[in-house]
């Protein structure tokens, strides 16, 4: 009788690591679908049709840098709106598409892994068992956490993987937020490297007007003093900060084509006021030239953020029914994995009180 008992405690140990391997096993083939997903080559080219809208819109570009006419304004922002709306479409069918391809990966491998776990749990476990246990395994809660003062590595395993599960689950919540904060903190870089390349240039501007009007210097000295003592903000200058902006791409900043202050023909001493004033006319003009070329690059920076954003929030809004997919994955096995060695404690302490008996 203590041969027997003996057996089935070491035939009960034997199990709980066979468990522990099975466990393991499952866990590296979901890392492994993940990683096979993540590497695997998608087509994500743009229609011939958005590519020649793209190349439209950037001809009109160029058409309303040299002839800014309110006609070709407005068929710019035609051409514009045109390409925002194609890009959504095609981008939100790209990621539907692929998500549906992934989501039917996933389903596959959660079906092995069931046809798995339910061939182990009869033939390895409950055949031998003969009615030494009679829990079931619906009687163990979905939901454990670890117990304070008692906590096993086992214990941290299993935390980890809620967590992560938690993660999948709440895909967009977690994920949304990070993408709307890159992209506010990216738009608020825009506004501050354009300010102060606006400053720059106004600076520029009042410089090469006061030696036109030498009356006009006192005034620029002390604006340029007072501009002098505000220290730039290195908060969006900073490669570290732009590192954790993981999810978008580098902001445009401003260009040197925005700087077509011409500064040959300055002068430093005028004597005929109709030379003055030509001068002073054709810096007007050039300083008016600049800030429209400042501006053009501005808003083109701004659409350029905002097709980003509307690709990334597309692609997350997606990815989320497959993460929901995973959650679920990886809550059966854990419900399933707990359950079992559960059982074979149960079936454990049973065996230990027959052997005091």
């Amino acid at each position: 009788m203590a041969n027997i008992i003996n057996n089935r405690e070491q035939w009960i140990e034997d199990t709980k690591a066979k468990v522990k391997a099975l466990k393991k096993s499952h866990t590296v083939a979901r890392y492994q679908q993940d990683l096979t997903i993540e590497t695997t080559h998608r087509d994500s080219r743009y229609s011939f049709g958005l590519m020649e809208l793209m190349r439209q819109e950037e001809a009109a570009i160029l058409l309303c840098q040299s002839t800014p006419t309110e006609f070709n304004n407005r068929h710019l922002q035609q051409l514009q709106k045109q390409v925002d709306d194609a890009l959504r479409t095609e981008t939100q069918d790209f990621f539907l598409k692929s998500t549906q391809l992934n989501i039917k990966c996933w389903t596959a491998l959660q079906e092995k892994l069931g046809r798995s776990r339910q061939h182990f749990k009869q033939h390895e476990v409950l055949n031998h068992l003969h009615g030494f246990v009679s829990q079931s395994f619906s009687d163990v809660k979905k939901e454990s956490r670890p117990s304070p003062g008692m906590v096993t590595p086992e214990d941290l395993d299993a935390e980890a993987e809620r967590l992560e599960a938690d993660y999948y689950r709440h895909w967009m919540q977690y994920e949304g937020f990070n993408l709307k904060e890159a992209f506010k903190s990216q738009n608020l870089r825009v506004d501050r490297d354009w300010q102060q390349h606006e400053k720059a240039l106004a600076e520029d501007y009042r410089t090469r007007r006061s030696k036109i009007v030498p009356s006009e210097s006192h005034s620029h000295n002390h604006s340029a003093n007072h501009a002098a003592v505000e220290a730039p903000d290195p908060r969006w200058h900073s490669a570290e900060k732009q590192k954790r902006l993981i999810h978008t791409a580098p902001v445009l900043a401003p260009s040197k084509h925005s700087q077509p202050l011409n500064h040959s023909g300055d002068a430093t001493h005028h004597t005929g006021g109709s030379r003055t004033t030509a001068e002073l006319d054709k810096l007007e003009r050039e300083y008016a030239a600049s800030m429209r070329s400042l501006e053009k690059q501005k808003a083109d920076a701004r659409r350029w953020l905002n097709r980003q954003q509307v690709r990334l929030m597309a692609q997350a809004e997606e990815t989320q029914k497959e993460k929901a997919l995973v959650a679920d994955l990886m809550d059966s096995q854990s419900i399933y994995f707990k359950q079992l060695l559960e059982v074979l404690d149960q079936a454990k302490s049973h065996t230990i009180s027959r052997q005091e008996h």
